[in-house]
Parts: C-alpha cells; sequence; structure tokens
C-alpha cells in the first residue's frame, strides 16, 4: 500500500480527532478535562471541524463550550494560559469567517485582558522557562497586532505596544535558539508546545523576518524528531519529562508530529498542540527531513549539542551581568547560580511570586555561604545548562544518552538515558526524589541526584552515588536535603511489555520482535509489587513486576541492546551478555561487552572503549550521517540519499 500524502496525513489526523472528540468521555476524568484534554486546550479541539469547514468538508459541529472552557481557564489567571491564547489565536487568524461574531468578541476581549509577561500583574502562573517565554512572546505579538488600536486592560497600552514589546523578546528567544538549541532538550513535552508558538509565528507574524526565523525553527524541531524517533516516538534522553509520556509513549504529544511529517503508523488520536498547528496551518516539512524520517539504516550514530554552561556564556556573547540577558539563563533555569542570580533579582518582578520566591532565597545564600568548604556557585537542582547526547538507533532498538551530565549535583525533570525496542518496551534508571507511594513523576521521571552516565553505540553505563550532600543546601522553596536522601536507586524493566524474557545472573533480558535489551548490575537486586497508577496509565489490569531496585547509595548499572541481525538468537545474545562479569561499583568499573569491547568507567575516570578513551562532549552543533554542523552554526545543510535542503536562520 502506497504512503498517503502528507495532505492525507493531515486530515485523517484532523479525522481521529474528531472521532476521538466524538465518543463518551470516560466517567473517570473529571468534568473539566473531558477525553483526557485541560481546560487550558480544549479549544484546540475545535480545529479539526474548523479547518473541514474551511475546505469545504463534511465535519461535526463546533463545540463552543470547549472555547469557552479555554476562555474561562485564561481570564481565570490559571498557569499555561499562554497554551490557550494560541487556540484562540489561530481561531481568530484562520478561521475568522468561520465564527460568529459572538464568539470573535468573546476571543477578542480575553486577548485584551490577558496577562503576557510577569511584570504586568502579580499571578501564580509561570512565565519565564524556555517554552513558556516563546509561548508568551508569541502570543504577545500576534494578539497586539490583530488588535493594534485596541487597549489592553492590564497595562493600558495599545495591542501595538504590545506587538513592539514582545517583538523585541522573541527576536532574542530565536536567535538563542538558532545559535545554542533548546534548554529543554529533546522535550517529548515540551517541543510540542515550541512548535505551537513558533507555527503560529511562522504563519501569521507580520515581519518577515521572524516569519522566516520561526520558520527555521519549526524545521530544526522535526529534524531533530526525525533523526532521533524510533516507530515515531521520541525514545530518547530528554531535558524535561513526565512520566505518563515516558512509560507510555502514546501519551507523546510530539508523536502525531511524526505520523504527519513522515508517515509513522496509523493515525494517532493523541492531541499535539503542535501537530495540530501543523495540521490545520500551511508550513510544510522539508523532504530532506521527511525522508529522515523514514530512513532505516542498519546503525545510525547522531550526536548533539545543546546550551551553555554559565561560565562559557560569555565567550559565546552572552552576559550573565546584561540585564537584557537574563532571560536565556532563566530559560536554562540557572537563575539561582552566582554569576546570575544578582542581574536575575534586579529584573525579577515581585509581582513574579513564583520566581521571585527562588532568586531572593538564592542571592542570600551566595552572599552568606560563599566562603563555607561545601559551597557551590550553581545550586539549581532545575539546571538545564550545557548536553552533548548520543542517539545510537538501528531499525530493532534505539538507546540515547545524555553524556556525563551534571553528575552528583541534584536533579529536576532531566530524563538522563534510555533504551527503547519499540512500543511501551522501554528501559532507564533513576534516582527517585521519594519513595514508591509518592507521585508517579517523583517517582519514575524526577531525579534526587543525577548520575554519571555514558554511551556508547549499543552501551550505556550509568553510575549513581546518592546519600551524601554534594554542597550546602540553599534554603530555596522546593529545594531540601531529602533530594539527595532517598537510600535507592531503580530500574523500570516492564517484563510485561516483552515478548520474552530471561533473568539471570546480575541481569534482566528481554526481547520484542527482533530487538533485545540487557539490563544488569553486580548489585544485590529486588522487584518492587506494581502499582495501581502504573497499571491506569497503561490500561493493564495485571503487571509482571517491572520496578527493579537496588538498595545502595552506591550504584552502577550497565545497558546492552542487541539485535537478531547482528547478535543471533534470542537466547545466544543472553548467553553472551550474562557470561560476561560486571566488575567494580561507581568508582570504578569495567565490563567486557559482546558488542563493542571491553569497557571500563568510574565517577572520576574517563570513559575507555576497546583501549580508546571516548570524549563525552562535542564541538558539534550536530554530527551524523545527514550533517555536520559546529556548535552556535545557524546553517543546515542536510543530504539523505541524495535529497538535499539548507536550513537557513538569517
Amino acid at each position: 500500500m502506497s504512503d498517503p500524502t502528507v495532505d492525507q496525513r493531515r486530515l485523517a489526523y484532523l479525522d481521529a480527532l474528531m472521532k476521538s472528540d466524538s465518543s463518551p468521555p470516560n466517567s473517570e476524568i473529571p468534568p473539566r478535562k473531558p477525553n483526557g484534554v485541560e481546560a487550558h486546550s480544549r479549544a484546540y479541539l475545535t480545529l479539526p471541524p474548523l479547518e473541514h469547514h474551511r475546505r469545504g468538508m463534511d465535519g461535526p459541529s463546533i463545540d463552543m463550550d470547549h472555547i469557552y472552557a479555554t476562555i474561562d481557564h485564561i481570564d481565570s489567571r490559571s498557569d499555561c494560559a499562554d497554551f490557550g491564547l494560541h487556540a484562540l489565536l489561530r481561531i481568530r487568524y484562520r478561521y475568522q469567517d468561520d465564527i460568529d461574531s459572538e464568539i470573535r468578541s468573546a476571543i477578542d476581549k480575553t486577548l485584551r485582558d490577558a496577562v503576557y509577561w510577569f511584570e504586568d500583574e502579580e499571578t501564580e502562573m509561570w512565565f519565564s522557562t524556555e517554552n513558556h517565554q516563546v509561548l508568551y512572546g508569541a502570543a504577545e505579538l500576534l494578539a497586539g497586532a490583530l488588535l493594534a488600536n485596541q487597549t489592553f486592560t492590564v497595562t493600558g497600552e495599545t495591542g501595538a505596544w504590545h506587538h513592539d514589546r514582545a517583538a523585541e523578546r522573541l527576536t532574542r528567544w530565536l536567535d538563542w535558539r538558532a545559535r545554542f538549541g533548546f534548554s529543554e532538550w529533546l522535550s517529548n513535552q515540551y517541543y510540542d508546545e515550541d512548535l505551537v508558538a513558533l507555527l503560529n509565528v511562522a504563519e501569521y507574524a507580520s515581519s518577515a523576518d521572524l516569519c522566516r526565523r520561526a520558520g527555521f525553527l519549526v524545521n530544526i524541531i522535526c529534524y531533530e524528531l526525525a533523526v532521533n524517533s524510533f516507530e515515531g516516538h521520541l525514545m530518547t534522553t530528554h531535558g524535561r519529562a513526565y512520566a505518563d509520556a515516558v512509560l507510555n509513549p502514546e501519551l507523546e504529544p510530539v508523536a502525531p508530529v511524526c505520523y504527519l511529517g513522515w508517515g509513522n503508523g496509523e493515525p494517532p488520536n493523541t492531541l499535539g498542540l503542535g501537530a495540530i498547528a501543523l495540521a490545520t496551518g500551511d508550513h510544510r516539512i522539508p523532504a530532506a527531513i521527511r525522508a529522515i524520517g523514514r530512513d532505516q539504516p542498519a546503525e545510525l550514530l547522531h550526536i548533539e549539542r545543546h546550551g551553555l554552561d554559565v561560565e562559557e556564556a560569555p565567550e559565546f556573547g552572552i552576559n550573565p551581568k546584561d540585564p537584557e540577558d537574563t532571560l536565556f539563563f532563566w530559560g536554562e533555569l540557572v537563575m539561582g547560580h552566582r554569576d546570575v542570580v544578582e542581574t536575575a533579582l534586579e529584573v525579577c518582578s515581585p509581582n513574579y511570586r513564583l520566581r521571585y520566591g527562588e532568586i531572593e532565597p538564592a542571592v542570600r545564600y551566595h552572599r552568606n555561604q560563599a566562603k563555607r568548604p561545601k559551597y557551590t556557585p550553581d545550586p539549581n537542582n532545575t539546571a538545564l545548562t550545557r548536553v552533548n547526547t548520543m542517539t545510537f538507533r538501528t531499525p530493532d532498538y534505539v538507546l540515547s544518552c545524555a553524556q556525563d551530565y551534571r553528575p552528583g549535583t541534584f536533579g529536576f525533570q532531566q530524563h538522563i538515558w534510555q533504551a527503547s525496542l519499540g512500543e511501551r518496551a522501554l528501559v532507564f534508571t533513576n534516582h527517585p526524589q521519594g519513595g514508591p507511594d509518592t507521585s508517579m513523576n517523583s517517582y519514575w521521571a524526577c531525579n534526587g541526584v543525577l548520575p554519571r552516565a555514558a554511551a556508547y553505540k549499543g552501551v550505556c553505563v550509568v553510575l549513581y552515588q546518592i546519600g551524601q550532600l554534594p554542597y550546602l543546601t540553599p534554603d530555596i522553596p522546593g529545594f531540601d536535603e531529602s533530594l539527595a536522601a532517598f537510600p535507592y536507586t531503580h530500574a523500570y524493566v516492564p517484563r510485561f511489555a516483552f515478548e520474552e524474557w530471561v533473568e539471570q545472573g546480575d541481569w534482566v533480558c528481554g526481547r520484542r520482535h527482533n530487538g533485545y535489551v540487557a539490563i544488569g548490575t553486580p548489585q544485590e537486586t529486588r522487584w518492587c509489587d506494581p502499582k495501581a497508577d502504573i497499571c491506569e496509565l497503561l490500561g493493564l489490569d495485571d503487571l509482571l513486576p517491572y520496578d527493579l531496585v537496588v538498595d545502595n547509595q552506591s550504584v552502577a548499572w550497565i545497558c546492552e541492546v542487541g539485535r537478531r541481525e547482528t547478535h543471533g538468537p534470542f537466547d545466544e545474545f543472553v548467553e553472551n551478555v550474562t557470561s560476561e562479569t560486571i566488575t567494580g561499583d561507581a568508582d570504578s568499573l569495567s565490563y567486557d561487552s559482546p558488542s563493542v569491547g571491553e569497557i571500563s568507567f568510574g565517577w572520576d575516570d574517563p570513559f575507555i572503549v576497546d583501549s580508546q578513551k571516548l570524549p563525552l562532549a562535542s564541538g558539534a552543533r550536530y554530527r551524523d550521517p545527514y550533517c555536520h554542523v559546529s556548535f552556535g552554526e545557524t546553517i543546515v545543510t542536510l543530504d539523505v540519499d541524495g535529497v538535499q535542503c539548507q536550513l537557513s536562520f538569517e
């Protein structure tokens, strides 16, 4: 059967969303979340029928309650109002002739009354993380242009004034992302939200430069999805992640982009904000990126880099002491770094309670503790500074790792490594921020203390040193000694998702189709009983235990992946892996991998594979068979089997 065209896939996705929206709501979902969609995003559910009507096609009637639910969310000053603003803006820009005057007036009133920046009004909303910066900047820009001569309630300024204010802020954000990548690297959650803002700017901004530059970043995100995804899902390390979409990839909001771009699988009914903007808009993903998404080489090694460490930022023209550059560091969530914090306090309005409440205590920390021996200039557990990622992909598995990323420091939502055989057959480890009875995110998607991890091709080594505070803990809300205190690490090993699995010696091995995975540790392990929240998330009543625990503060894990074509039958892979002994611990470890040779690694030791010391950092923004781009460059030339394109920010 031939692959559907791009436009056919767009319509198929919209049809899938309309069918999902018209089905009876799950009785267990609260009324404010029909079909699992939060109020801030319910207006997006009106876009598929609006697009059908715009094209003169039959479709269901438009449920105006979805629009009013999003309006109410924005008007009530609830967090994530910026998500909803972009649905309303797309309705006004693309479908203004398909909605009645009452809806237009209600939307325009909400656009005039909204808060677009933290200094304008005291709220409990987040503005300054990387995704919120572009969402609010783009929303203010487009609302200001749409209602240029009207007065906006909060500031008393005209729409034109708001447009110009946002354009300055947005221009800097676009430049930072083009040169330095994304602090929320490869996020299966936040790339979705970046995309909807960027697509709205690319299609509706009045400035040709902003349109072109936003379109460049749309294509960059799509390239990163194409080269890193596996079976239509972003099964990689993530700068920020949430447990539901990690454990159940069907819930990834970026997965529909993969379907729209290069046609993986059946049309999903998952609501992706970026995907629905792509499906209801005029942007076309370049043919070379679509070809990369479809390409299935026997082996693909992809390297990329995102972000800056604070100390190196001046080399790249980003000044920690310059108020105009403060938002770059806020986007990296390092507003409490010693070199940043005084300027952050100067810039941060007390109106912005959520951020001010973190910055002001951090200032005290640095002023009072700088001479103490356990003092650190960089106490932020949220920090999303420089990261080097490696993704190794074959037709049967993918392994991805954030190499040597901030080891031993307090963590946040960073998902450091993952191996996947597809669907729900994935493996990773973390140091949870609490026990099994805490939230799913605290237990599976957060890290109390980050590991030292390194990977090469199909092998990943992950070392944990926990229990000893690496530095004096600052008195910052949500940041206390308990982040380091939980006394074990664990691996997610969903044996129920494997077609075969074997537990032998130090190892647990699994097979899905022709892909294999093995995870091992030289230390004693135990299985925890399945939890109801995971069963509910996966829609399964009875699960084999999947939570493999090591009760130790110094822990070493090794993961090895393989496939029938290169490793032989599954029992042969199991025999080869389990016959090798893992020697040592997190201080110093060795393992003779049957696929890449002898490996040695340690907390303070280099990563050595087959007698070669491998670098864990790269000067490349991207390096793979399709392109080689130096960090900081803003021209990306792609070539896949003679299909070429050049992406240029300028």
